[in-house]
């Protein structure tokens, strides 16, 4: 599972000075629940693989658009799996 606080460390870092390696490494800890999004949605069409894939590409788009870090965790559990919803169709 997810660890929340370090999220949560990476994602005020991020937000206090955006910067390519910022948003690397909030994206690199929210990748278990990347790969939990993409195992609901397995057998709809698409590949596992392809699945956390498209995962990955939301959090790059959807960390940046979090509105308050400090609920990054909770923005993510609400917004990923509708991105990964779309890739399966």
């Amino acid at each position: 599972m997810m660890d929340m606080i370090a999220l949560q460390a990476l994602a005020e870092g991020y937000a206090r000075a955006p910067s390519p390696e910022g948003l690397d490494a909030a994206a690199q800890a929210a990748l278990p629940l990347c790969a939990q999004v993409a195992r609901r949605f397995i057998g709809r069409g698409a590949e596992y693989d392809d699945l956390v894939q498209e995962g990955c590409l939301a959090l790059l788009i959807l960390v940046p658009k979090c509105p308050d870090p400090q609920w990054l965790a909770l923005f993510l559990k609400n917004h990923l799996p509708g991105y990964v919803r779309d890739a399966a169709a």
